[in-house]
């Protein structure tokens, strides 16, 4: 029971004691005036910045290994010592009341306490044990990185994943969490710092147990998550330009730039971070009437250290940099623009009704947008109030900011960057008006957000800590898999995944499963343009809409051709063209394709073979609404004379309006035939076993398939007709091999 405690306990200290000692000798390098306390935090937090882009430099090399990490963290912690002792510095800010004080250090004690026990328990969120730790998992089976094109996520930045590889290696998944845990317990201690050095002790103490309390913040920042690590860099970004814009020291605009860049290699919404440290900088120098180009130059410069790392590897992987996100710009073949416009829309809306409902969910509900900050923080709008102060002003510049991503995504965890600065400012607000109304307020907030109070009034699928502490789970006096079986049926499928697939075979799934318990690769289909296009494959059988059943023929005089294309010649916002089968005819005979045949199209040129496959389950698609231009072609070896094209399409595009072009012998398109002769033909036979041969001709001999799934009960009631064999079940989720 004890030796998986103690390394659980390893791994992350291991981590936070080489992202100190790497920020020790920043600071030392640097030559940052701060006090004490703040050398601490801040060497944690620049630390963990370095320690990510050192380990991202041992990734692209293939150097994940236990032995280079414990190499590292020897030699960092012996360097520190060695050159970059800490700095004694005379602080002179105004002392703590004493009952703040006391109610600061017992409210943070008593919450890090608890958060403890759920931080150290068993791994098992969402997020965190499918592609946050399976991208860890990966990254160190293969000590390195290495091409992973069936998840867009996973080629994302990944900075604080990073992070989690060394406490991994030695603690598995509960060392992974316990690092993002470090920055929880880092946050309010930073928020605490602030109020002490810019005069708003009471302010300070009152925001930093407000967001450390907050129920959002206590579930995100004890799982294998990053969106508490985000918030902890961007805090402290904005506290570093606040004092850059007093002693305008070079060090602190490069500490900043260094947070900037980090803040965006943990996540695109952290670009945000270098926005406004732009703006808020030049906006300083040129109302000072000071040179402004060299220090945003430092800046930008300074972050681009950890920027450019994951874009060009994005780049390299993807061909594009910001994957899945201007894909229009950058086409590739991993994600479909369709995709990204839908799950783009899907952030935005959450399936709320009306956004009038939006404050009582991300306050109180929660079961839409996934979480909960506190019913306290419906009174933020009393936060305008700090408008009366400078440096009320200063904060709510930089919420305003900070908030402005959320727009794109409105999850509830995608508040907390800014709610440090919301809490603050409320903080200022309430202490203007009554110190004891802001007690109130506070306490009020710590009892509402306690895991056993919020059942009482949070939806039933909000997602928040559980009301009973963990402690069993988290000293494994409850073994991890027992645990874990009994509440994560994702564990389950991964076991039943582990103990049937040979190793090297790969698994497809039709939704999202839990990769972080399972050594084999396991797939979704919606996470890359391939699942999707497999996806639409297993469909076709089940869905007559999208079956092959209409016919279009085109004919048109005998001609010598060296090219023949299909060309969309209508808008249809609705409809995505599709072609199942594409066939050429001469004298009623079809010509069959040979390799010689240059098959493309525009756009999605990576699937136009799908056209000529012969398979009736597989068909090209533009995966983006129909537009004048777009067409799927074919250029011959040596011109052929041709006479008729037929297509095999499905009945689900309802407004395309197609022409078939011809390029002649010199090299010039004109048109063919613009007026198709269209039928109906009955459904294909063996449409079923024909959808799973292309899951094999993809590289997959297994199939998971979930009750929720569509057409979950036709392959359970008959899975010979797909070719496919039941080899086991847990929780609903049926594996099937493909024979």
């Amino acid at each position: 029971m004890i030796k998986p405690v103690l390394y659980i306990l390893f791994g992350v200290l291991l981590t936070g004691a080489t992202s100190f000692a790497l920020g020790r000798l920043l600071l030392s390098r640097l030559r940052l005036r701060l006090y004490r306390e703040e050398q601490w935090l801040f060497s944690f937090v620049l630390g963990s910045a370095c320690l990510s882009v050192l380990l991202f430099a041992l990734a692209a090399a293939h150097l994940l290994y236990k032995g280079v990490f414990l190499a590292v963290a020897l030699l960092a912690i012996l360097a520190a010592w060695r050159f970059a002792p800490l700095t004694r510095t005379s602080d002179d800010r105004p002392p703590w009341p004493p009952f703040w004080k006391w109610l600061f250090r017992c409210a943070w004690a008593l919450f890090a306490t608890v958060y403890l026990f759920y931080a150290m328990a068993p791994e098992w969120s969402p997020d965190g044990a499918s592609y946050h730790l399976g991208l860890v998992l990966k990254l160190y089976r293969s000590h390195g990185f290495l091409p992973i094109p069936a998840d867009f996520y996973k080629n994302m930045p990944a900075g604080v994943e990073m992070l989690f590889l060394p406490a991994f290696a030695f603690g598995k998944h509960s060392a992974a969490a316990m690092v993002h845990f470090l920055f929880l317990l880092v946050l309010p201690l930073l928020v605490v710092n602030f109020g002490r050095r810019f005069h708003l002790t009471e302010a300070g103490v009152f925001a930093a147990l407000l967001v450390f309390a907050s129920p959002m913040a206590g579930i995100d920042g004890t799982s294998a998550y990053v969106d508490i690590a985000l918030a902890t860099v961007l805090f402290a970004l904005f506290y570093v330009l606040e004092i850059w814009e007093r002693e305008r020291a070079r060090g602190l605009l490069a500490a900043a730039g260094l947070l900037a860049g980090f803040a965006f290699s943990i996540k695109y919404t952290g670009g945000i971070g270098l926005v406004y440290a732009l703006l808020y900088a030049g906006w300083r120098r040129r109302r000072s009437g000071l040179p402004v180009v060299r220090p945003l130059a430092l800046l930008i410069s300074v972050a681009l250290i950890f920027i450019l790392p994951w874009t060009v590897k994005s780049w390299i992987m993807t061909g594009n940099p910001v994957i899945p996100f201007l894909s229009r710009l950058f086409p590739n073949p991993y994600v479909h623009l369709s995709f990204v416009e839908e799950w783009s829309r899907n952030m935005r809306h959450y399936g709320l009704p009306n956004y009038w409902r939006l404050p009582f969910e991300v306050t109180t509900l929660g079961g839409m947008t996934r979480g909960f900050i506190g019913p306290v923080f419906l009174l933020a709008p009393f936060g305008l109030f700090a408008l009366r102060s400078r440096e009320g002003r200063r904060v709510l510049l930089c919420a305003l900011v900070f908030l402005l991503p959320y727009f794109g995504n409105i999850g509830t965890r995608f508040l907390l960057p800014a709610l440090p600065l919301i809490a603050l400012a409320m903080g200022i607000a309430l202490f203007s008006a009554s110190a004891s109304l802001a007690a109130a307020v506070l306490a009020a907030h710590l009892v509402l957000s306690f895991p056993a109070v919020t059942p009482l009034y949070h939806d039933l699928g909000a997602w928040t800590l559980a009301p009973r502490i963990p402690s069993k789970a988290a000293l494994r006096r409850t073994p991890e898999g027992i645990w874990l079986a009994e509440r994560f049926p994702g564990f389950l499928i991964d076991r039943m995944v582990e103990t049937h697939v040979p190793a090297g075979d790969k698994v497809f799934s039709l939704s999202q499963q839990a990769e972080a318990y399972t050594t084999r690769d396991l797939d979704g289909s919606y996470l890359c343009a391939r699942g999707e296009q497999l996806q639409d494959a297993l469909f076709t059988p089940l869905a007559p809409s999208i079956q092959p059943v209409l016919l279009q023929e085109f004919a048109f005089p005998p001609a010598v051709l060296r090219a023949v294309r299909v060309v969309e010649a209508a808008r249809a916002a609705r409809d995505i063209w599709s072609v199942t089968e594409l066939r050429i005819f001469a004298g009623g005979s079809e010509i069959s394709p040979t390799p010689s045949w240059k098959i493309t199209s525009n756009p999605n040129p990576w699937d136009a073979s799908l056209a000529f496959d012969g398979n009736p389950a597989t068909r090209w698609r533009t995966w983006q609404a129909a537009r004048p231009g777009m067409f799927l072609e074919v250029a011959f070896h040596t011109p052929l004379l041709v006479d008729g094209v037929r297509l095999e399409c499905s009945p689900d595009q309802y407004q395309v309006k197609l022409k078939v072009q011809g390029m002649d012998a010199a090299g010039l398109w004109k048109d063919l035939s613009l007026l198709p002769e269209i039928s109906r033909r009955p459904e294909p036979l063996l449409l079923r076993r024909s959808a799973t041969a292309e899951l094999k001709r993809a590289g997959y001999r297994y199939l998971l398939v979930g009750s929720h799934n569509f057409g979950a009960e036709d392959f359970r009631r008959d899975p010979a007709a797909w070719g496919l064999r039941f080899i086991d079940e847990q929780r609903g989720t049926r594996l099937y091999r493909i024979e």
